[in-house]
């Protein structure tokens, strides 16, 4: 046991340490053995330095690290609380709908998504006679690509919630669900208009500007997760495997001018920083010929972050760019001197579809 005021300690073996009152170490600590830290009662505060040769095993208690400059601190849990939510705010009161025939519309969920997401439900009404399959899509934040998808089928005169299980672990903090335009009349999206916490987004394709509408979007997640155990840290944080929150010391900045092609006046923005990992190389690739199928813009694997195609400005038609189902009426529109980029592990996932003629440039970082 151990309740008391240390000047140093040095563990040169195995040790369970049992901590039942306040324990202040002003010298040095240095460990070449394994420990297991049981804070049963009190806290434990060291201002010396630290130094760990073996395992440092804590299973209760409140543990704050400071670290020096660079310092990489690798944050993990034993245990933890699993925790299961849906996570809505439309109030139930989804009275007025949106026509989802020539447009995409979703719902933004900005923070607190990491996790299991088991279900998805939209709130749908589909007037024709026939069947109607609705493809729903997952992406970190707004604008960016789609991550996940998954559809669900509407029978004829169908109208009210639709579940869907996606059944994919989300890594992001951000979460952002929309349902693809479906390009048939009598398809609705239900809505709770004019709300004061607007969460519901929409464009019209083949544009990649999203507007903000004012209401709230027929959309719900239910996500399994864990309780949150918040981890005060100065330096670098490495989280493996378990959702946590990370405080960061000191401050971060960022300036964002454009959202879309539009300036950005009042809005609040959702900030992943898995988007701000820097690239270390950009590569080029000689122009592709769009041809009457589906064509890879490359066999050979080519890894990258992402990866930019402009339809040249000489081209004569429109070229269509999307996966291996790209066609001439499905993929993302490309007019002559259009461009889009797309945030994809591997050019190789990429395909276009033309007149056989045009042809698009490329670009890729990585």
């Amino acid at each position: 046991m151990v309740n008391d005021n240390l000047d140093d300690v040095n563990i040169v073996s195995s040790v369970t340490l049992n901590v039942l009152g306040t324990v202040t170490v002003s010298g040095p600590i240095t460990i070449t053995g394994p420990v297991d830290v049981n804070v049963l009662g009190g806290s434990v505060t060291v201002s010396g330095s630290v130094t760990v040769n073996g395992a440092v095993t804590i299973t209760s208690g409140t543990v704050n690290i400071q670290t020096a400059a660079g310092i990489t601190v690798e944050v993990g849990k034993q245990t933890y609380t699993p925790i299961s939510r849906i996570i809505s705010n439309d109030d139930n009161v989804l009275a007025d709908t949106f026509d989802i025939k020539d447009e995409n519309a979703g719902k933004y969920f900005p923070s607190g998504m990491r996790g299991f997401i088991s279900e998805a439900s939209i709130k749908v009404k589909n007037t024709t006679a026939n069947p109607i399959t609705f493809v729903v899509y997952f992406a970190p934040r707004i604008g960016a690509a789609a991550i996940q998808s998954t559809n669900v089928i509407v029978g004829g005169g169908g109208d009210g919630w639709f579940t869907l299980n996606p059944l994919f672990f989300w890594d992001y903090d951000g979460l952002f669900v929309w349902i693809g335009r479906t390009g048939i009349a009598g398809t609705y999206l239900y809505e709770c208009s004019f709300t004061d916490n607007d969460d519901m987004f929409y464009n019209f394709p083949p544009s990649t500007e999203w507007f903000n509408g004012s209401s709230r979007a027929g959309i719900r997640i239910e996500i399994h997760t864990q309780s949150h155990y918040p981890v005060p840290v100065e330096g670098t944080v490495s989280i493996k495997n378990v959702d946590q929150t990370v405080t960061v010391s000191g401050t971060v900045s960022t300036e964002v001018t454009k959202w879309g092609g539009t300036a950005l006046t009042g809005r609040d923005i959702s900030l992943d920083l898995a988007y701000l990992d820097p690239c270390t190389s950009i590569g080029t690739l000689a122009d592709v010929t769009a041809a009457a199928v589906a064509t890879r813009l490359i066999v050979a694997s080519t890894p990258c972050k992402s990866v930019v195609v402009k339809a040249l400005a000489a081209n004569t038609g429109n070229i269509r760019i999307g996966d291996a189902n790209v066609t001439a009426s499905r993929g993302d529109d490309l007019n002559a001197g259009d461009g889009i980029t797309l945030a994809v592990s591997d050019v190789n996932l990429v395909y276009i579809f033309g007149n056989g003629t045009d042809k698009v440039s490329i670009t890729y970082v990585n």
